[in-house]
């Protein structure tokens, strides 16, 4: 695994994407690894895929798909060559484009399905801890005569308003501020 960057939003978007695309050797290694002989090694491994739920998942697949999208943005802000007229019209686009994924249920609706497609084929096999909560909570729920679809759909809501529409928020703002930083410094005059 790299270093991150504070700063730079390429390297961010490289390691989630490796992480995202060896999660499945990832949870397997750390099951591995949870029933180790050395006991420090085997709890921060069962630590570790404890974390692996789908929360991390959701978040792990909407960061590669908003950084992946904001990718060629981040790479024309940090070229010393930057044409600052047109990363002020790509940053613009790009705020724009995050503004309709929140106003529609489209864009989420394929993170999700990427996500639990992830969720379910990277890690399976594995029972996390996260899964047995989910089934009890679930089996309440039912018992007290709500349907699986709608604690699913619960939680489905939850993820989109608690962690999409809040990210989306979170690099709009970062990036409306970079542009400000552009304009207001006189980097740009248009």
């Amino acid at each position: 695994m790299q270093k991150l960057s504070d700063t730079r939003w390429a390297c961010r978007y490289s390691a989630c994407k490796a992480i995202r695309d060896t999660l499945q050797a990832i949870c397997l290694l750390l099951d591995e690894m949870s029933t180790s002989k050395n006991a420090q090694r085997a709890v921060e491994a069962r630590s570790l895929i404890s974390a692996i739920d789908a929360n991390f998942v959701i978040t792990l697949e909407l960061l590669c798909d908003i950084l992946g999208r904001t990718q060629s943005l981040s790479c024309m802000l940090q070229s010393a060559t930057a044409d600052l007229a047109k990363a002020v019209d790509l940053i613009d686009i790009a705020v724009q484009d995050l503004a309709n994924d929140r106003l529609t249920d489209k864009h989420f609706d394929e993170v999700w399905t990427a996500a639990e497609r992830s969720y379910y084929v990277r890690c399976r096999g594995l029972i996390l801890f996260t899964h047995l909560l989910v089934l009890n909570l679930l089996m309440v729920q039912v018992q007290q005569g709500a349907a699986i679809q709608d604690a699913c759909d619960a939680l489905r809501d939850a993820c989109r308003i608690l962690l999409y529409l809040k990210q989306l928020e979170t690099v709009s703002l970062l990036i409306v501020r970079r542009r400000t930083k552009i304009v207001c410094h006189g980097y740009y005059a248009g």
